[in-house]
């Protein structure tokens, strides 16, 4: 989430794997500024904590990583962008499948 303008990038996953995590990053990293430090903060979920993803994160010094102490989603803002659309939108909607 951009913090100044309260922007939250989006896009539909299959299954949350450290792959699919990994892959997103590289994207944002592709549209972000190379100049400017970002810093990522993460809840402890399994695609965060993940080997593969603590690599991507030392090969890209500029997005530093903070994770949130184990139970504290309260936290993490994102998450609570998230809980806020379903309560109002997901989940009193009739959706036909997943991309609806």
């Amino acid at each position: 989430m951009d913090v100044r303008t309260g922007e939250v990038p989006t896009e539909p996953i299959v299954r949350n794997s450290a792959l699919a995590f990994t892959a997103l990053l590289d994207r944002l990293d592709a549209v972000i500024d190379p100049g400017k430090e970002t810093h990522v903060v993460l809840d402890n979920g399994s695609s965060h904590t993940a080997k593969h993803t603590k690599a991507w994160f030392e090969a890209h010094p500029r997005r530093p990583a903070h994770w949130t102490p184990p139970h504290a989603s309260w936290l993490n803002r994102v998450e609570l962008f998230f809980s806020a659309l379903v309560r109002r939108v997901l989940r009193h909607g009739d959706l036909s499948s997943r991309d609806a």
